[in-house]
């Protein structure tokens, strides 16, 4: 039986930042995370969402959506955001992005870790 928390490893958690994402487990080398999250994603031109009138929602596309390919991919709808765009980047990253936007832990996650990709600003 598949339950919910079969692939779960993370939760969010309030920081420094706002909120994060944290391991509630050990998360072994090599593990995919957000395996769940299969939700469409839609890329926005980085100079279509600097021309977006509302600095609000400029902000939302640059806080959530990593940069590929001169774009910013984001959730279809934002109000359909899973943990997996919460994470914050960071320049001493534990987490490395694989293509199809998947994330893979390079090494053992301890506990209370928090989980964060490469900076992409």
């Amino acid at each position: 039986m598949i339950l919910p928390h079969n692939n779960l490893y993370t939760r969010l958690k309030a920081c420094s930042k706002g909120v994060g994402v944290y391991a509630i487990r050990e998360i072994p080398q090599a593990t995919k995370l957000f395996v769940g999250d299969i939700g469409e994603t839609v890329k926005m031109l980085i100079s279509d969402v600097d021309r977006l009138e509302d600095a609000e929602l400029r902000r939302m596309y640059y806080d959530f959506c990593p940069v590929k390919d001169g774009c910013l991919v984001a959730p279809i709808d934002f109000n359909q955001t899973a943990l997996g765009w919460c994470i914050n980047h960071s320049n001493a990253p534990n987490l490395q992005l694989e293509k199809r936007l998947h994330f893979v832990t390079p090494r053992v996650l301890l506990v209370g870790e928090e989980v964060q990709p490469v900076s992409i600003s």
